[in-house]
């Protein structure tokens, strides 16, 4: 019996497993440049907050401390990134696309409308030396700063991946705008009611 059980329990985390990868199309690491508007270099540090829509569907904001972008004509030193899904916001719905970003941890943002393109346009860097990571010159090898990439992928993405944060214009953001609770809220309503909009005037038929 327990052995049955056992195969059963194994059987529905594995179809789990599959439901939640297939939600998310597969990119190339040339698709994730091509398709993102923004290309950063940040640290995670916490949580902006979260909103429902009014599909009861929830994002959760996290503010980013720029470093270094790589893509996109943005200079502020502080990002707001939006995820699917919001923990604490029990009366919306979750599903099996929803996932979170890992508090303090410096990462590689694909962005698109403010959005990692896929979970995977987040890639997690251990950097080498933290002390001098948020650097002032756009002559800084952001590459000798890095130790290593996770999600862990091939060694010929790897390359791919390092050969462009090499290659790319680095700027370093300039404005210091900082985020306070209060203005992040504000926001965030407003993201949220123009989404609203724009799904509810999509299903107009002019």
């Amino acid at each position: 019996m327990f052995k049955k059980l056992l195969v059963f329990t194994l059987g529905i985390l594995f179809l789990t497993t599959q439901a939640v990868q297939a939600c998310w199309a597969f990119f190339s690491i040339e698709e994730l440049i091509e398709k993102s508007d923004v290309i950063l270099i940040g640290k995670i540090q916490g949580k902006a907050g979260q909103v429902k829509n009014q599909d009861d569907m929830a994002e959760t904001y996290w503010n980013i401390k720029v470093g270094y972008y790589l893509k996109g004509d943005s200079n502020t030193k502080n990002y707001i990134v939006a995820t699917p899904g919001a923990k604490s916001l029990f009366n919306s719905v979750v599903t099996s696309a929803d996932y979170e970003l890992a508090d303090e941890k410096y990462a590689l943002f694909f962005l698109s409308n403010n959005r990692p393109i896929t979970p995977r346009g987040v890639l997690y860097l251990d950097v080498k030396d933290e002390k001098n990571f948020f650097s002032n010159s756009s002559e800084v090898d952001i590459s000798k700063l890095i130790s290593n990439i996770s999600p862990q992928s091939s060694e010929e993405e790897n390359e791919k991946i390092m050969s462009f944060i090499k290659t790319s214009n680095i700027t370093i953001p300039t404005v210091d705008n900082k985020i306070d609770d209060a203005n992040s809220k504000d926001k965030m309503m407003l993201l949220a009611f123009m989404r609203f909009l724009m799904k509810r005037f999509a299903n107009i038929n002019l």
